[in-house]
């Protein structure tokens, strides 16, 4: 089982990039809101494991629509990609990435982490089911990092910004966007829930109840296979949910 990584190599990467989905609509990258890392399996199981999954660092992105029947629109893009088990570091502390030949040895092969897996299948069901309580999936464009090597020319200022250098760019790497619909509303902190200024004992019982309600209306269109999936949908702790 893999635990947070603390160390965030994405950082603004893929500020401005143009992400081209399979249905021809084009999406372009325009605020990052949050970054995130994964590590995976043990290295040692690699290659003794077909459970062996890879670290991984993803990036929730605000994004519009650029081409496409409904230009402008908004939605979110979260960015997952595959990076390196071990990242060497000099004297001072600062990452040392090796050559692109040298990170594309430890390329997994297209071979997801599990956050990956579990978070489009589980954002594909309850989409399908109608959720109203959870983002609506748009889209999954799936691609290798050799998409993020620079162009051979630019002709643009966005272009020219996308050209340089990813130094942690893993050739082979896996790369996925998943498209999903920009919610309307303002993330609740805890700070600002229990502020009595803010928020009565009666304003705290209506969102309580509403938050019940909206979890339930999530887990009653998931399907679980076994009590144990249902057992862990009770403590969540992946993205979609």
């Amino acid at each position: 089982m893999g635990h947070w990584r603390k160390e965030l190599i994405l950082e603004h990467d893929l500020d401005n990039r143009v992400v081209t989905f399979p249905d021809g609509k084009q999406w372009k990258l325009t605020k990052k809101l949050s970054a995130k890392a994964w590590e995976g399996s043990d290295p040692s199981e690699r290659a003794k494991s077909e459970d062996w999954r890879p670290d991984e660092e993803h990036a929730v992105y605000e994004c519009v629509q650029v081409q496409g029947s409904v230009v402008g629109t908004e939605a979110i893009i979260k960015v997952r990609v595959e990076v390196r088990q071990f990242i060497p570091h000099d004297i001072w502390g600062t990452p040392t990435w090796g050559t692109p030949e040298e990170r594309a040895k430890e390329a997994s092969g297209m071979r997801f982490n599990y956050t990956t897996t579990h978070e489009i299948e589980t954002l594909q069901e309850l989409t399908a089911a109608g959720c109203s309580a959870t983002p609506r999936l748009l889209g999954v464009m799936t691609d290798i990092q050799d998409s993020l090597a620079p162009p051979a020319r630019t002709e643009t200022p966005d272009e020219a910004d996308a050209a340089r250098e990813i130094q942690w760019c893993m050739p082979g790497g896996y790369i996925v966007y998943v498209l999903m619909e920009k919610l309307r509303a303002e993330p609740l902190g805890i700070n600002t829930y229990w502020d009595e200024k803010l928020f009565s004992k009666r304003d705290r019982d209506d969102i309580r109840a509403s938050f019940k309600e909206s979890w339930m209306s999530v887990t009653l269109r998931v399907n679980y296979d076994s009590t144990d999936d249902w057992q862990r949908a009770q403590k969540p702790r992946h993205s979609a949910l």
